[in-house]
């Protein structure tokens, strides 16, 4: 997704500034997108939340076919209600650098390739050589995903490590086409799950993971009737939905199927 990744810098980039009007074109070939435990249950409202095979962030299914995401919308708009954050903080993300002490430093990195970074138009990143309050704010965020995305890591290793992940494969029936499958990724195993012992289950509940467990179970039921299901099956039109949020402060804010998703037994 970031093409043309490079540090923000008031050097070179002076007279950068920020589209008004969001724009997800960026994320139009994305199938999966990471997850942040601090928006678990957003997620888990209208995407499939899954794992990855190895230790590392959840993610929302966001397509069937190869290189296409089903929920980008005409002209660059979103059709869930809900844009999962690592879409929605495009075209900026955080390289982390070394610790100092407690405090994680980390430098601002843009897409300079990205269609939403204007030259003397939009909202200025820099005023009169410093960070201008958009960046301000950008910053703020940037921060707050890097503080979530270790504390997500921990979750799920505390689940893996729990031996509760299994790898599974989604099978996606069409009626009028070909079969297709999804792999690479794993979920909680349910006959594990029931079998926890209550040391486990408190452990789990103490640090945060039973809540993303409780999402992903939650996420499950969209594989049937959810937007991706509901598209798929020519079931919604062409104007799409309302767009999600579009503002840096809404960021943390809190049957008889053509198509049928189901898990490979």
């Amino acid at each position: 997704m970031f093409k043309q990744p490079e540090a923000l810098n008031v050097e070179r980039h002076a007279s950068l500034g920020l589209a008004d009007q969001p724009n997800y074109s960026h994320a139009a070939e994305e199938m999966l997108t990471p997850v942040f435990s601090g928006e678990a249950w957003q997620v888990a409202r209208e995407y499939t939340l899954v794992f990855p095979n190895e230790v590392g962030l959840p993610l929302a299914i966001l397509g069937y076919q190869q290189g296409v995401n089903a929920y980008l919308g005409n002209n660059g708009s979103w059709w869930g209600r809900y844009v999962p954050a690592h879409i929605r903080r495009y075209p900026f993300i955080a390289a982390p650098q070394q610790t100092d002490g407690d405090q994680q430093q980390f430098t601002v990195m843009i897409d300079a390739s990205a269609p939403q970074l204007l030259e003397d138009a939009g909202q200025p990143l820099f005023e009169d050589g410093k960070p201008s309050k958009l960046l301000h704010e950008v910053q703020r965020v940037l921060a707050n995903l890097q503080k979530d995305t270790q504390r997500t890591h921990q979750l799920v290793k505390q689940i893996d490590e729990a031996g509760l992940l299994v790898k599974q494969s989604l099978h996606i029936k069409v009626k009028e086409g070909e079969d297709k499958g999804l792999q690479g990724f794993r979920v909680i195993d349910r006959e594990a799950f029931r079998q926890c012992d209550g040391e486990t289950l408190s452990a789990l509940n103490k640090s945060g993971a039973l809540g993303l467990i409780q999402a992903h179970f939650c996420s499950l039921t969209n594989l049937q009737d959810g937007l991706l299901a509901k598209k798929a099956a020519g079931k919604i039109g062409q104007t799409g939905l309302p767009e999600g949020p579009a503002t840096l402060e809404e960021l943390f804010n809190e049957g008889d199927d053509d198509f049928i998703f189901d898990f490979d037994s």
